[in-house]
């Protein structure tokens, strides 16, 4: 759909470089090249996160053996470890190529649309899923708290997620409202997929 639209002057990518762009898109493999913002450019937006997805999937049963055998306990220690990893590699790449480069929206892309710079955020995704798959199991270990609820407490943990969910969706609205009616730049690119995320991760 997004396709005949950038011939006519629209879009992310134009006609002049289409030649380049097309096979990474129809394969889904733009964000893996190096500087997506550069090489790896997507026909339509939310073509990214497409290549960004398929690249994690790929590697999902390797990551799910690695995490299956691991205890409760394990798995709790293995999100707080990645939620740092993440923190600390987003900001890194984002703080390292402004400097270095002061290319703002190259340092943007790798931080944030790179398979590798983001892979840490799946796999918290993996080990979540399991804890979670494992709330009401028999063997489930009581002692551990999973994301801070303790077994007992699993309907407490939908309802702080819920909130979450409804904070994060609230905050898009008023600062769309800021940016397009009121014209002010609240650097929804930063916040929404830099700075955010990571306090509802916890």
């Amino acid at each position: 759909m997004a396709l005949p639209l950038c011939f006519f002057g629209h879009g992310w990518v134009s006609s002049a470089e289409m030649g380049l762009v097309l096979p990474s898109n129809l394969l889904a493999v733009q964000m893996w090249l190096p500087l997506p913002a550069i090489y790896g450019k997507s026909i339509d937006g939310p073509g990214w996160t497409i290549s960004t997805l398929a690249f994690f999937y790929l590697l999902f049963p390797w990551f799910l053996r690695r995490y299956q055998g691991r205890t409760d306990a394990a798995l709790n220690r293995s999100i707080t470890m990645l939620g740092v990893v993440q923190a600390v590699v987003f900001f890194a790449l984002f703080i390292g190529i402004s400097i270095a480069m002061n290319p703002y929206p190259a340092a943007f892309w790798v931080a944030h649309a790179s398979p590798l710079s983001r892979l840490p955020v799946f796999e918290m995704g993996v080990v979540a899923g399991l804890l979670v798959l494992r709330q009401g199991n028999a063997a489930r270990d009581p002692t551990v708290r999973v994301m801070g609820v303790s077994n007992g407490q699993s309907r407490r943990w939908g309802i702080w997620v819920d909130w979450c969910a409804g904070i994060f969706a609230f905050l898009i609205l008023a600062f769309s409202f800021l940016e397009i009616v009121a014209k002010i730049d609240s650097g929804g690119w930063w916040w929404m997929q830099g700075v955010f995320p990571f306090t509802l991760l916890q």
